[in-house]
């Protein structure tokens, strides 16, 4: 079972970056997309304790 997941992962990380690939700008956006998540999370995180204490 475990060969059979790291295929499939293996397989999904060749498509994600053949994607990634054909159109860099979207990974860009992605990835600029998942730190401003995180920061906006952690950030509301802060204020809501901060509000909270």
């Amino acid at each position: 079972m475990n060969k059979n997941s790291s295929v499939i992962e293996k397989e999904e990380c060749c498509n994600f970056g053949k994607v990634c690939n054909d159109l860099p700008s979207i990974c860009i956006i992605l990835q600029i997309i998942a730190v401003l998540g995180l920061v906006g999370v952690l950030g509301y995180l802060f204020v809501a304790q901060e509000l909270l204490s």
